[in-house]
């Protein structure tokens, strides 16, 4: 015979919440992921003040391209931008393939 697991009802849910939260042993496990959680952000922010480069600097580009040079940067940039599309729709396709391939017959 199995048993049948109800959810708890509001009132009961909140007084566990309450139990819990009046309990040493979680108030040391949450003080103790806590602080993890900010030693890691004080060592991100540490690295991003300490080691240069993190931090972004200003950009320095040449504004010397012909009309002949911007007219093959804009080209290959349309070219990549089909690639990438077509590779998208080829990929579109094979999560197709694998769905179906997933699905049992009867």
């Amino acid at each position: 015979m199995s048993k049948t697991i109800t959810a708890p009802t509001r009132g009961r849910y909140f007084s566990t919440i309450k139990e819990n939260i009046s309990k040493p042993k979680n108030w040391k496990l949450f003080a103790a992921f806590f602080g993890g959680k900010m030693l890691g952000l004080l060592a991100v922010i540490a690295a991003m003040v300490l080691v240069p480069g993190l931090i972004g600097t200003s950009a320095h580009a040449a504004d010397t391209y012909t009309a002949h040079e911007t007219s093959i940067i804009n080209s290959l940039n349309t070219v990549w931008t089909l690639v990438a599309a077509a590779l998208v729709f080829g990929m579109q396709a094979g999560f197709v393939m694998l769905e179906a391939g997933f699905k049992r017959s009867y």
